[in-house]
């Protein structure tokens, strides 16, 4: 690895001489520009650095730093004249870029800078200030065609400014070297006839600036073939100084880069747990079945005490004694070889189908559905995660509490949270699930006011927000949808905005002036004197207007505007400013419509979707500003400055619109039970996107929805899906165990959305990879990491692990039988044929009978 320059910056008032710069290059380590005795070490959680050096006068210094995994960023502590201070490192790095067959292009840099009181990885192209504020940049880690992990970089330049001509190239995206020394890969140009508007490709390649400080470093570790160091004494120094890193400030920076855990090894030990639990809570007489003595408790033990403390509540240690404990022993016996046994389950009715409807089924008499399950899963999960993830121990030990509200606030500043939104690779979903349940672990408590007055925990709300920005994403890449729905929008959007014009209890006084201005002067060409006659009056003109648009859905909705205003210039004079923001209205409402998947509204419920879309148009374009700019952009004599002005004044204003909380507000074709969960939008949008998985049975076949009426790539579109599985996932298993303790009914509706997307989740995992496929890394990382669904991908596949990895019980005894597992065969519900059909076309599927498209 090689980083030129990491800049130091002291915490303490310590003054440390010649200690302004590290640079790694290539296994050593220099001080501003000169070699010292060190020793590097690269672990999962990042790279440790440890040096030692003397001074000029003597004075001895040894430190350590611990860089976080990527090499850029780090925290250490250094000891001079027996004084110690902490200090962060981090780092910048500029690079000249170059499009193969175009020549040089724009300066790019990468690194990390101080955003809101905090470091925060960023990148910017050089040129204009209006180029910077459409630049969207985010990194991720791809693997490389050799196989290695490398640092990925997307470039995207806002669809609606390469229109206007600011920017020929829409997109760009490339891995660097292991290094850092290089990049390269792939740069698009702006095609509005593009479905994603990615035009021809070109390579793009990028060379570190920094080249000849590079060669004078890698020149002074030459020269120094011998140094004159005591090496018994910077040997013993060394081991020494590893002891500092007890010492290394705690910091959201380190504790937003902690590493993901194995998932595999997470759901394990969850599993492990929750079945260790059970052997400690049973008797010694059935314990005796599994062939294992009661579990010990302690620190190195798969059972902890915090984890014994759940057999405190009643209802876990009914759960764990009467249905899966009895449930367990049931399914062992049932495949017993022993003819005695075996004629005893003859005589029962149904056993296998009843008893997989119990393990993997979802009504009430079903594992997922007890009360004492759901609430030890979901702490056991927390308590797995804690042990698995290297270094949140500490956290949790210091002030858990705090932490998550750092963290939260670090995941929601705005350079960070696009990062996390835009990712669509794997390690980007890794990434989301793994700062979700790192919140939850640290604090599950509902501590996040929303606009309806309810309360959410950071792990919700960190998902809502990242769905706030893909919807906006969608909003903003709006081009149409069936014309016919779009007419009848707004048709009845322009009465009550009309109308609300003429009320005085939405707009401002200075807005509202304008309005009615516009409305009398179309009243007076119309020659009417009422809203309903003036609609009527302009139906032409509204449906020809939408044709228009749909007609120029290739190009951004800004200039779709300004184009109508082009051929309507004396219509648009008047009525441009009303019908800008209701097709901006419109755009709102389609996505939202899109994300919940409604089906056909009824007569009285489109005009409340109308009115509730209106709210939030008052709350977009209630200043002058706003206002004013929904009028430039229908006005057919404006420059280009002044329209890329105005668009990016609206932009603003609907970017800061929280698009989750605004599908909350379009509140129609909602069950009541909705009204109860912490936020609604997530589990209705992940709701919809599971059942729509379910039934194309493929991923391809719900993406399709997302990339009908809004411009955005087949990857984002897939995406979508994705996240919106996972948001129902966070919103619904997160509130579960909490509802359950204090005797809510939403719980039983979340579980309902739960087994949806568990349903669905099936279908993410390729064909033909089989069950255990679904225990992988790779599903892992889709779906948030929960107690609810105990595997990720719902109950079914912790119960498959159950039966799967562990052997059954020796020596059954009939007794057991006669006592236990008649009756609970007896209690249990027989299976529908629609969820055996289900269950069928699943595992149909899994094994290679139908073909399917996995998100990656």
């Amino acid at each position: 690895m090689i980083i030129p320059k990491l800049n130091i910056k002291m915490n303490d008032n310590l003054t440390v001489p010649n200690f302004d710069f590290m640079s790694l290059i290539d296994g050593h380590l220099l001080i501003n520009g000169k070699k010292v005795y060190s020793k590097i070490e690269t672990n999962a959680s990042g790279i440790n650095v440890i040096w030692h050096r003397f001074h000029e006068d003597g004075k001895e210094e040894k430190g350590f730093l611990k860089l976080f995994s990527h090499g850029l960023l780090g925290n250490g502590v250094v000891l001079y004249d027996n004084e110690k201070a902490n200090f962060t490192a981090d780092c910048i790095v500029k690079y000249d870029t170059e499009i193969e067959g175009i020549g040089k292009w724009l300066e790019f840099d990468m690194g990390f800078k101080i955003i809101e009181g905090n470091l925060h990885v960023f990148g910017e192209l050089e040129g204009t200030e209006d180029l910077k504020k459409s630049t969207t940049i985010r990194f991720t880690i791809n693997q490389d065609k050799e196989k290695h992990e490398v640092l990925h970089s997307s470039i995207e330049v806002d669809a609606e400014s390469c229109s206007w001509g600011l920017s020929e190239w829409i997109c760009a995206e490339f891995n660097f070297t292991l290094d850092y020394t290089s990049f390269s890969g792939d740069i698009y140009k702006y095609d509005c006839t593009k479905s994603d508007n990615r035009g021809e490709k070109y390579t793009i390649k990028g060379k570190v600036k920094d080249s000849e400080f590079i060669n004078m470093l890698k020149m002074e570790i030459s020269n120094q073939k011998t140094i004159n160091y005591d090496i018994e004494h910077s040997l013993k120094a060394i081991e020494d100084a590893k002891l500092l890193i007890e010492e290394v400030n705690l910091s959201v920076e380190d504790l937003f880069t902690l590493p993901a855990p194995d998932m595999n090894n997470l759901h394990e030990l969850s599993f492990s747990k929750l079945k260790a639990l059970m052997l400690y809570a049973i008797d010694d007489g059935w314990r005796k079945w599994f062939g294992e003595k009661k579990p010990v408790v302690g620190p190195n033990e798969t059972l902890r005490e915090r984890d014994i403390e759940l057999l405190e509540n009643e209802d876990v240690q009914t759960f764990l004694n009467d249905k899966f404990a009895v449930g367990y022993l049931t399914q062992a016996f049932s495949k017993s070889t022993d003819k005695k046994i075996q004629d005893k389950f003859k005589k029962m009715a149904n056993v296998n189908k009843k008893l997989g409807y119990f393990w993997k089924g979802n009504t009430d008499k079903c594992f997922s559905k007890y009360k004492g399950y759901n609430i030890a899963s979901a702490s056991l999960m927390d308590s797995a995660y804690t042990e698995c993830v290297s270094g949140l121990q500490k956290y949790i030990n210091d002030n858990p509490e705090g932490w998550a509200k750092k963290l939260y606030d670090y995941c929601t500043t705005e350079v960070t949270l696009i990062g996390l939104a835009m990712q669509s690779t794997l390690d980007g979903r890794n990434r989301l699930t793994h700062l979700t349940t790192m919140l939850h672990a640290l604090d599950p408590i509902a501590r996040i006011n929303t606009t309806d007055k309810k309360k959410i925990s950071y792990a919700t709300s960190l998902y809502e927000r990242v769905m706030d920005v893909r919807l906006n994403k969608i909003i903003s890449n709006f081009t149409a949808t069936g014309e016919e729905d779009f007419v009848e929008f707004l048709t009845e959007f322009f009465k009550q905005y009309f109308n609300s014009l003429l009320a005085e209890d939405k707009w401002g006084d200075e807005v509202r002036k304008a309005g009615k201005e516009d409305l009398a002067q179309l009243m007076e060409e119309y020659k009417v004197n009422d809203v309903n006659a003036l609609v009527s009056a302009m139906g032409n003109i509204i449906a020809d207007a939408v044709s228009i648009l749909r007609d120029l859905k290739d190009i951004p909705l800004p200039k779709r505007l300004n184009k109508l205003a082009e051929k309507y210039p004396k219509v648009c004079k008047s009525f441009g400013r009303a019908l800008a923001i209701g097709v901006y209205g419109y755009s709102i409402f389609a996505s939202v419509q899109a994300f919940m998947n409604w089906n056909e509204l009824k007569p009285q419920e489109k005009v409340q979707a109308v009115i509730d879309t209106l709210d939030v148009c008052v709350s977009i374009f209630n200043d002058m500003v706003k206002f004013k700019a929904a009028k430039t952009l229908t006005s057919a004599e404006k420059s280009i400055e002044e329209l890329m002005k105005a668009s990016g004044e609206i932009k603003d204003a609907v970017s800061l619109e929280r698009a989750t909380e605004i599908a909350n507000k379009i509140g129609v074709k909602l069950d009541e039970g909705f009204a109860d969960v912490s936020s609604p939008a997530l589990a209705r949008g992940g709701k919809a996107a599971g059942e729509a998985l379910a039934e194309a049975e493929e991923l391809a076949g719900t993406a399709s929805r997302w990339t009908k009426f809004a411009k955005v790539t087949e990857l984002f579109a897939r995406g979508m899906t994705v996240v919106a599985l996972g948001a129902a996932c966070v919103v619904t298993g997160f509130q579960i165990a909490e509802d359950f303790s204090s005797g809510q009914p939403t719980a039983i509706l979340v579980l309902d959305i739960l087994q949806i997307v568990a349903d669905s989740i099936a279908f993410l995992v390729e064909a033909g990879a089989g069950l255990l496929a679904l225990l992988s890394v790779e599903v892992c990382s889709v779906i948030p990491v929960i107690g609810i669904v105990a595997a990720v991908a719902g109950i079914v596949i912790a119960i498959v692990a159950l039966f799967v990895h562990r052997n059954p019980p020796p020596s059954p005894e009939e007794e057991f039988i006669d006592k236990y597992s008649k009756s609970f065969i007896d209690y249990l519900d027989l299976p529908s044929e629609e969820w055996l059909e289900k269950q069928k076309k699943i595992d149909q599927h899994l094994s290679g009978g139908n073909k399917s498209l996995v998100f990656a």
